[in-house]
């Protein structure tokens, strides 16, 4: 592979290469730089191909967001509640989507506010759903972005909503009787 770098100083020797070629690449924690990475692959053939990439490093620190899992399966008539984790050194804005919904702050879902912000530093932030809002048996896919200027980042949890039972028989023992005198067994 190659590697050529485009900032800070263009055309800088690639300080992604190793002495041993190795294909793991650290980025520096701070600073900014631009490379123009190209892998070439060949065969036993002789057939011979290469993919070129920008690879981007940033001094900017991302807001880190996590999300707690919930039960693997939910009742729909239960307050559901999704809890989010937003790490960040400045103020961020938090908000939750899903692609189940055109608009989660719109559809009738949410009984907390779907767009918060957050100080620098941990926050946590939840959205409680609507009981009865989420259809049984579907799944769905709610995510938590955090934005501070420019620079998001995003967690996604998928949630399923648990399906009532269907099917089955119910045997009663014996098929027919006296009400009040005969005992009967479901």
């Amino acid at each position: 592979w190659t590697c050529s770098t485009l900032y800070p100083f263009y055309g800088a020797s690639c300080s992604l290469l190793t002495s041993n070629n190795n294909s793991i690449v650290y980025a520096s924690s701070n600073s900014a730089a631009a490379y123009f990475i190209t892998v070439f692959v060949s065969n036993s053939y002789g057939q011979k191909a290469n993919a070129s990439t920008e690879l981007r490093f940033s001094d900017v620190s991302l807001p880190a967001v996590s999300l707690v899992s919930p039960p693997a399966l939910l009742s729909s008539s239960a307050n559901i509640v999704i809890t989010g984790q937003v790490v960040s050194p400045t103020a961020a804005i938090a908000t939750w989507s899903s692609s189940n919904f055109a608009n989660l702050a719109t559809a009738s879902v949410s009984l907390t506010p779907t767009v918060i912000r957050t100080v620098n530093g941990t926050s946590t932030v939840q959205l409680s759903l609507q009981p009865n809002s989420l259809t049984p048996g579907k799944v769905y896919m709610f995510t938590l972005t955090a934005t501070s200027g420019a620079i998001s980042n995003l967690a996604t949890v998928k949630v399923v909503v648990a399906a009532p039972p269907y099917g089955g028989v119910l045997q009663i023992s014996p098929g027919s009787g006296v009400a009040l005198n005969t005992n009967f067994e479901l």
